[in-house]
């Protein structure tokens, strides 16, 4: 995520800009998502270290995992993630 992307999603977070696609990526994607922390994509976990509800207001981003970007979402790099993070849980 380039600086400008950054302070725009921000600055659409504080004024509630871009909700719709907010909610739409948040709740189609990143909340399934293991790498999804209390609103912070987790670094730790190879996320890009983003706060999901400031970086999904913006238009042009993407999630660098390939799981949406845009208006699309991909399911199977969803469940891709999802099956991958399982093997490293402990048991």
């Amino acid at each position: 995520m380039n600086v400008i992307n950054i302070v725009t999603g921000f600055w659409n977070k504080a004024l509630s800009r871009n909700s719709e696609l907010r909610d739409w990526r948040i709740q189609n994607a990143c909340i399934k998502c293991p790498l999804y922390v209390n609103d912070w994509c987790d670094s730790s976990k190879e996320g890009c270290g983003c706060m999901v509800s400031a970086k999904t207001t913006v238009q042009n981003e993407k999630c660098p995992q390939g799981v949406w970007a845009n208006d699309w979402i991909k399911p199977e790099r969803l469940e891709q993630l999802i099956d991958e993070h399982k093997k490293t849980l402990p048991l």
